[in-house]
């Protein structure tokens, strides 16, 4: 997910990570599945929102409570 925060496309993720393109999609469909999203541009807004409630130490995963 942290390439795909950063903005890279999925076809740069496959290359970067070693896998094809359709591992890749198959391993995002099943995130945005558990995370109950269905689109990038609702994984951006999860992740802001979750920065923004998280407290000022940053020790723990601000996300983890979705997972």
């Amino acid at each position: 997910m942290q390439l795909i925060l950063r903005g890279h496309a999925l076809k740069y993720v496959a290359i970067k990570l070693d896998n094809s393109l359709e591992t890749i999609k198959y391993h995002r469909n099943n995130i945005y599945s558990k995370l109950d999203i269905s689109s990038q541009a609702e994984l951006f807004h999860l992740f802001i929102s979750s920065l923004r409630a998280a407290p000022e130490n940053f020790d723990s995963d601000p996300l983890a409570s979705y997972i």
